[in-house]
């Protein structure tokens, strides 16, 4: 049995820190072969890491339902949401807008089955790349979601009426795989 006391939580505390809400950030956003910049990556206000999940299968045994663990499945990858704050002359979403065109309107990249990162055709990359720093601004893990493509970009409400508030736009992304680095281990783990 575990004796948990305040002391400890403070050690572990020292040891591990904290993560907080802003250490996290999308360092390169590529879909297409089309690099977003950083000068466009600073108006990213918030995302999510990726996450994995399992179905839960069921299985009658003596008229009972019992549980185990089914297929994996890659969380969010169908619907990977990120929030811009808007530039006035909405480069951003016209970016995001094109990017989709290219996928929907281009038969050989839409029909494409096989994972975009096994053999990539050069000029063709879609990935995104999140780093999750510590308190130094250190990044200590490196997630990379490979094959990225745009779901959907939305429209935006303007209030006429309005206090002058930032406007602000979800843009909804997909992705095939993703894997992650500890680069305080150097220990590369995957989700596929």
């Amino acid at each position: 049995m575990t004796e948990q006391t305040l002391s400890q939580f403070y050690q572990s505390a020292q040891d591990y820190g904290f993560s907080r809400d802003y250490q996290a950030r999308v360092s390169q956003l590529v879909i297409n072969g089309q690099s977003l910049g950083d000068d466009r990556l600073v108006y990213l206000k918030s995302m999510s890491l990726p996450s994995k999940k399992a179905a839960i299968s069921t299985v009658k045994y003596y008229g009972v339902d019992i549980n185990a663990t089914g297929t994996r499945d890659f969380g969010e990858s169908k619907q990977w949401e990120l929030t811009f704050l808007t530039d006035q002359v909405l480069f951003l979403k016209r970016w995001f807008e094109q990017r989709l065109e290219e996928v929907s309107s281009n038969p050989l990249a839409a029909g494409q089955a096989r994972p975009v990162n096994a053999n990539p055709v050069p000029g063709t990359s879609s990935l995104a790349q999140i780093d999750v720093i510590d308190d130094n601004l250190e990044t200590v893990v490196q997630y990379t979601l490979n094959g990225l493509f745009v779901v959907s970009t939305p429209g935006i409400t303007y209030n006429l009426d309005g206090s002058g508030k930032v406007q602000e736009f979800k843009v909804t992304l997909g992705y095939q795989t993703w894997e992650a680095k500890d680069l305080v281990t150097n220990e590369t783990y995957a989700s596929y």
